[in-house]
């Protein structure tokens, strides 16, 4: 097995500790299903990586590792939220004619 195949398989284990399951529930499912959705974990493995490179430990970077993958994932999902609402403004002002303002049911 290959060195980012078993990085990134203890990443998974370790975000899969780091996010568990618990009330409430809607929010944590949907938190878990964008993170853990088998990602190439790039990112938290080159954390890894660059850590072991100046001497450290896998156990010392994880925690930094699992940051860098939750931060990037959530802020796909930012960036996808901003992607629909905005394709909903379009709609909206097609359908509304040119009077919707672009505060009108903005991206915040």
């Amino acid at each position: 097995m290959s060195y980012i195949i078993q990085k990134a398989e203890s990443v998974n284990k370790a975000l899969d500790s780091a996010v568990p399951l618990r009330e409430p529930l809607k929010i944590h499912e949907s938190m878990r299903y964008s993170l853990l959705a088998g990602e190439k974990r790039v990112r938290p493995v080159l954390c890894i990586a660059a850590c072991k490179l100046v001497g450290g430990n896998e156990s010392t970077a994880m925690p930094a590792a699992c940051a860098v993958e939750i931060i990037h994932t959530m802020s796909l999902r930012r960036i996808r939220s901003l992607i629909v609402k905005g394709r909903r403004v379009d709609l909206l002002r097609r359908k509304g004619g040119s009077g919707l303002s672009s505060s009108e049911g903005g991206d915040e």
